[in-house]
């Protein structure tokens, strides 16, 4: 959670230390989702520091972890992490890491694992994927993408998805003058507004501490 935390307020080097002083607690009998989501943290701090390697090094390990057949589930105290939550993951790592066609595919595959009714994962899948459209300047795309979130999370609590979209809306006002952009860059600002007020819990100046 602390990892988590420290990502939320764009301290990745701290997020790299909680998630390492997380896993070295371990004794490998633990939930596969517990040691799955560690590692997908670890990914992500190694990713926005630009650590390639070591963060493919972390997405192997959790899928490896992931997908062994006599790996324990069903902690009473970890929140799920399976296949999908991990698919999602490495592509929000592969954005960072401005592999974007890669990230495409790891968040395409995200949407395949997530049903309709899913809507925040759903949500956060098709966030990264429009990141990554932004990247392979697939601007129509990415605007579709973004476009539909906006609608389809328009009354869902979620700060997670509330950041995410703004980062989205974000990347695609570097575009701002292509036709693609300027036609659906106002509403989706507007929406991003909306969402500003569930963010502020999680601000680096709110005073929250790790």
């Amino acid at each position: 959670s602390r990892s988590h935390l420290a990502l939320h307020l764009g301290r990745p080097r701290q997020a790299v230390e909680f998630a390492e002083q997380g896993y070295q607690l371990l004794n490998g009998g633990e939930d596969a989702a517990l040691q799955g989501r560690l590692l997908a943290m670890l990914a992500r701090g190694y990713a926005l520091l630009g650590e390639t390697t070591l963060c493919l090094q972390a997405l192997i390990q959790a899928e490896r972890i992931l997908s062994h057949p006599h790996r324990r589930w069903g902690s009473e105290w970890t929140s799920p992490f399976d296949e999908g939550s991990l698919a999602s993951e490495a592509a929000r790592c592969l954005v960072d890491l401005k592999d974007f066609t890669a990230a495409s595919d790891h968040a395409r595959h995200a949407l395949v694992l997530r049903s309709a009714e899913r809507i925040r994962a759903r949500a956060l899948a098709s966030l990264v994927l429009a990141r990554a459209a932004v990247g392979q300047r697939d601007l129509e795309q990415a605007c579709a993408l973004v476009s539909q979130v906006g609608t389809a999370t328009e009354t869902l609590g979620s700060v997670v998805v509330a950041d995410q979209f703004r980062d989205a809306v974000d990347a695609l006002a570097a575009f701002h003058d292509t036709e693609a952009v300027s036609k659906v860059l106002p509403q989706l600002r507007n929406a991003s507004d909306r969402r500003a007020g569930m963010r502020h819990a999680f601000h680096p100046g709110s005073g929250v501490q790790t």
